[in-house]
């Protein structure tokens, strides 16, 4: 609904009465209007005195509580105006919101000059024409909600429509001239001229600065009085159409007078504004001065610490007088405040030494807690869900050790004494990621059974995943990714958790089964003649196979036929990689001993010789991953096996993920034609004993006939091939 603003015919005069909020009632009337109207005395009623230790309720309280702050109302009339006097607009805006008896007394005539003196001393300009101090006052330093719908909220004046108003009034309520035309078109335009407007629309960009606005309630009131005249016009009342005249050029001096006091208002906003600026900067300087002498003097902390807070502008420092109520609080946030600055120093300064103190307190959590877990057992969801090393260096009992004074030696011993104080939180921890892996490991299995790819019971455990069958990629932004060392579920978990260190709450992001990769598996499983509902990855991996694939056909390489060979989980990768997106079904081929062996034997070190092996019978390289030969050496001498295996002694763990090219393994060509047999430089001549220059058929022929004049040359007598 719009809101109107009336205006009389002539340029109303001050009431001595203002009605300063819309919903209260109409105050009694001036000293020449009738009496008011006497109440009859109703009898005295005696008050109950309340028993002690009674709590007062009810009217009883309230009557005693009006009692004590009405006692303003009981002063003589000439110390209440002295009193009123010293008070700002705020405060007598509030005041004569308190009780009708002190609004009566406000609005009266005879407090117009506590009302001005008070404006003054703000320095605000004068009132606008046909407007008293009052209703002045209200729009300058009352309530800051909208004139119009009521909001709360930063809602500054618009000095033109003398209006608190918020933007989103100003977008519905506001009209262009074209908008005037659009929406009026039997109206004539020159009302506009008695209206007054606004340069300031409602969005933040538009039309320049020079563009009239105008209400719509100011509108639609202007209407209803231009209608009046022009009613009295046409019924040709006696000088009606000289009070229009005057109406109109009274109308118009009005808005024009508006416009110029604007500018002195928008003019004395900023200034003011630019004080609170500069009083709030104030404030906050002599505010960082208490702290500062607090955090130093008092609780002595380093200055270079608490310099360095007061000038975080992270920090907000409220431009307020601090209270002696809000001293504790305050003091313990900045006291967090100057803790965070001193370990950013101690960080910056004593790099090297805050490093050692983290790897002691890594070392002292995994000496605690995961190795007490043996190689094998890395990959189980009990001890995937443990808390990762470098989370221990957020728990308070360990950051207090390694940020402790720079002058104090710290050792091992000194977490490994905290570190019992925080078992229930790493307890706590580990079961909350336990409980999410489990469900993972649920949706995994879910994922295996709606596939129909490997042949699974209703009630099947986490144990279906360690078959071979159950394939996983790691899952990406792209959907999933197989990698040789991640194609068991635990090994993707393990990837992400201890790798990447993804947090738990992230398990949908480790793996996805990968029901493509499954049949390639089972055509493996085929040609290897192992059962598929049986065979499990450790199985595979402890038989190592290396097998051809039946897509790929010999080719040359150097100039020798080659076949390229794969181990099993590089098969899987191969094919999925390689055939799966032209719908080529999955063929294999074993190869023989021999074959396997120099496979295994030309075999490179892309894999040998990254950091991603360890030790399978301690935890000597867990988070210190070495390559396989030094894992080798360390199994000998540590464990004094001769000769360590892979997946029992020496263990490949998916920490890098490598991408392993297959083995060339040099095989059989297909048979020669007889043209390719003829092209081949194997021919001797037999004429000549000593020459051992090769010939090609044509050659050697050419040779006989040329150098030796032979006319008749027959193979085995003149020539023979050299095999």
């Amino acid at each position: 609904m719009v809101t109107t603003r009336r205006q009389s015919g002539a340029l109303p005069m001050a009431k001595p009465i203002i009605d300063m909020d819309s919903d209260v009632e109409e105050e009694s009337k001036g000293p020449d209007g009738p009496p008011p109207v006497k109440r009859a005395r109703k009898a005295p009623t005696s008050v109950r005195e309340p028993v002690k230790g009674e709590k007062e309720t009810g009217n009883l309280a309230q009557r005693r509580n009006n009692g004590q702050r009405c006692n303003l109302l009981h002063m003589p009339m000439v110390i209440l105006y002295e009193t009123l006097a010293l008070l700002g607009p705020h405060d007598l805006l509030a005041l004569a919101r308190t009780s009708r008896i002190l609004r009566k007394t406000l609005m009266s005539p005879r407090t117009l000059t506590i009302w001005k003196e008070a404006r003054k001393r703000t320095g605000a300009p004068e009132p606008p024409p046909s407007h008293n101090e009052v209703w002045w006052a209200n729009l300058l330093f009352g309530s800051r909600t909208c004139m119009n719908c009521g909001c709360i909220g930063d809602n500054n004046v618009d000095w033109q429509l003398l209006m608190r108003v918020c933007t989103s009034c100003k977008r519905l309520n506001l009209l262009t001239p074209i908008k005037f035309r659009q929406e009026y078109p039997d109206r004539d335009a020159a009302f506009l001229d008695l209206i007054l407007y606004t340069n300031v629309g409602g969005w933040a960009y538009g039309p320049p600065r020079t563009a009239r606005y105008y209400w719509k309630g100011d509108v639609e009131d202007m209407f209803q009085q231009g209608d009046k005249y022009e009613k009295d016009v046409t019924s040709c009342k006696s000088g009606a159409k000289a009070m229009y005249e005057r109406f109109a050029k009274e109308r118009a001096l009005y808005v024009s007078a508006v416009n110029e006091h604007a500018s002195l208002c928008a003019t004395w906003f900023i200034a003011c504004e630019r004080q609170k600026e500069l009083e709030g900067e104030m404030l906050v300087a002599k505010r960082k001065e208490s702290i500062k002498a607090h955090l130093q003097g008092t609780l002595g902390h380093d200055e270079r610490d608490v310099d360095k807070a007061l000038r975080d502008w992270h920090v907000t420092v409220d431009s307020k007088e601090l209270t002696d109520a809000k001293w504790p609080k305050t003091l313990a946030e900045w006291e967090k405040v100057v803790a965070e600055r001193r370990i950013q120093r101690i960080d910056q300064d004593h790099k090297p030494l805050i490093a050692q103190r983290k790897r002691l307190a890594t070392e002292a959590y995994d000496d605690v807690y995961r190795k007490t877990f043996g190689p094998q057992e890395w990959t189980t969801l009990h001890w995937l869900s443990l808390p990762a090393s470098n989370a221990v260096l957020a728990l308070d009992a360990v950051r207090t050790l390694i940020y402790r004074d720079v002058d104090t030696t710290v050792v091992a011993s000194d977490f490994q004494r905290v570190l019992p104080s925080c078992a229930s939180h790493v307890e706590t921890t580990r079961a909350r990621a336990e409980v999410w892996g489990r469900r993972d490991i649920t949706k995994a299995i879910q994922q295996i059974k709606t596939d129909a790819i490997l042949q699974v019971g209703e009630d099947a455990d986490a144990s279906v995943l360690n078959l071979a069958m159950a394939t996983f990629a790691v899952k990406t932004h792209n959907g999933g990714e197989l990698f040789e060392q991640c194609l068991r579920y635990h090994e993707c978990v393990f990837y992400h958790r201890q790798c990447l260190h993804e947090p738990y709450y992230m398990h949908e992001r480790y793996s996805l089964y990968d029901k493509n990769a499954s049949v390639v598996v089972k055509s493996l499983l085929d040609v290897l003649e192992l059962p598929t509902a049986t065979t499990t990855f450790a199985e595979l991996d402890q038989r190592d196979p290396r097998l051809f694939c039946a897509h790929c056909p010999k080719q040359k390489v150097d100039g020798a036929w080659c076949r390229p060979s794969f181990r099993w989980r590089s098969a899987v990768v191969h094919h999925a990689k390689r055939h799966t997106a032209r719908n080529l079904q999955p063929g294999w081929q074993s190869l023989s001993e021999e074959e396997t062996s120099r496979s295994r034997a030309e075999e490179g070190f892309e894999l040998i010789k990254e950091k991603t092996w360890s030790c399978a019978h301690c935890g000597e390289h867990l988070d210190n991953w070495q390559p396989k030969l030094y894992v080798e050496a360390h199994v000998r001498a540590a464990h004094k096996i001769a000769s360590p295996q892979t997946s029992t002694d020496v263990l490949c763990m998916p920490v890098i993920l490598v991408d392993v090219k297959p083995i060339q393994i040099s095989v059989d060509g297909p048979p020669l034609d007889e043209a390719e047999v003829a092209a081949l430089p194997n021919c001797l001549c037999i004429v000549c004993p000593n020459l051992s220059r090769r010939f090609t058929q044509a050659g050697v022929r050419s040779h006989l006939s040329g150098k030796h004049k032979l006319q008749t040359i027959i193979q085995n007598v003149h020539w023979r091939r050299d095999e």
